[in-house]
């Protein structure tokens, strides 16, 4: 209930004293028909509790734990080659290109965080490459791919 103060484990140690300075949100399926992320939140909500954050002083994280854009499969699905196939085809490419698509997603990402200007948002999307558990993560990709997709969604 956005009417409710956030329930954190902060305010709670303080008695109702004290709120957080630094609040964590995920857009990771926001673009989906739902509306609803990766935490089974609304964006609409998402979007309501970042501004109520921020009233409060709050300085505002987001990462991006979108779905395997390949497979279908979550975010945690660590399918090598996703990286390769949302990145510009190429033609030495061993996996079907998914780059129209996955721009359409990041569009509708840029399109949330532009509903929320100016508040300053600290994005960080494919967050922890040196893991092995996501489709951004240092077992399903090349560094250069990592780089190569991560200039693509800032650029």
């Amino acid at each position: 209930n956005l009417s409710d103060p956030p329930r954190s484990d902060v305010v709670e140690g303080t008695e109702g004293k004290f709120y957080p300075k630094v609040f964590g949100f995920d857009v990771g399926n926001i673009d989906k028909p739902d509306g609803l992320n990766v935490d089974k939140l609304y964006k609409d909500d998402i979007n309501r509790w970042i501004r109520k954050a921020y009233s409060m002083g709050g300085i505002i994280t987001v990462t991006m734990h979108e779905d395997n854009p390949l497979t279908g499969g979550s975010a945690w699905d660590n399918k090598n080659g996703t990286v390769r196939a949302i990145l510009p085809p190429q033609s030495n490419s061993d996996v079907p290109n998914m780059h129209k698509e996955y721009m359409q997603t990041l569009s509708k990402i840029a399109a949330f965080f532009e509903d929320l200007a100016p508040i300053p948002i600290l994005f960080r999307p494919y967050h922890e490459n040196n893991n092995v558990w996501s489709w951004w993560g240092s077992s399903a990709c090349t560094p250069e791919e990592f780089v190569a997709v991560w200039r693509m969604t800032v650029d």
